[in-house]
C-alpha cells in the first residue's frame, strides 16, 4: 500500500510541476502594443509570439515575448501554426507581465488588413480578406 501512495504521489507531482500559472501577468490590466511579428513558435507547453515594437522616439526597436496556450488549445479556437507570419503588422492586446518587462499573456491581434484573431472569442476569428472558406 505504502509504494502505491508513493507512485501515486509522485506521478501527481510531475502534473502539478507542468502546470504554468498567470501570477507573472497583471490579469486586471490590459496593454496594447503596436509592431511587426519576429517570431511564432508554435510549440508545448505554450505558443510564444514575438513582437518587434518600435520607440517612440525612433530608437531601435524593442523585442516583446507574447505567451499564450498550448497549440492544441489555440487549434481549438482557430489559431494555426501559421496564422502569423514573420513581417505581419499587428496590433496585440495583451495582460501585461507584473514585473514591467516586455511581455505578457495573449488575448488578441489585430492584423493589419483588419481581421482580428482572439485566444478567448472565437467569434472574433475572422477570415483574412481574399481567404476562400469551406
Amino acid at each position: 500500500m505504502k509504494k502505491f501512495l508513493l507512485a501515486a504521489t509522485m506521478s501527481g507531482a510531475g502534473a502539478a510541476l507542468g502546470h504554468h500559472s498567470t501570477a507573472v501577468d497583471n490579469m486586471d490590466k490590459t496593454v496594447t502594443i503596436d509592431g511587426t511579428v519576429r517570431v511564432f513558435q508554435w510549440s508545448n507547453p505554450h505558443v510564444w509570439l514575438w513582437v518587434n515594437v518600435p520607440e517612440h522616439n525612433g530608437a531601435q526597436a524593442q523585442v516583446w515575448g507574447v505567451e499564450s496556450a498550448a497549440p492544441v488549445q489555440l487549434s481549438r479556437k482557430g489559431i494555426k501554426w501559421n496564422s502569423f507570419k514573420a513581417g505581419d503588422v499587428v496590433e496585440v492586446t495583451i495582460h501585461p507581465l507584473r514585473s514591467g518587462q516586455n511581455g505578457g499573456l495573449f488575448l488578441r491581434a489585430k492584423f493589419a488588413d483588419g481581421h482580428v484573431i482572439s485566444a478567448g472569442d472565437p467569434a472574433a476569428q475572422a477570415v483574412p480578406p481574399g481567404v476562400a472558406t469551406p
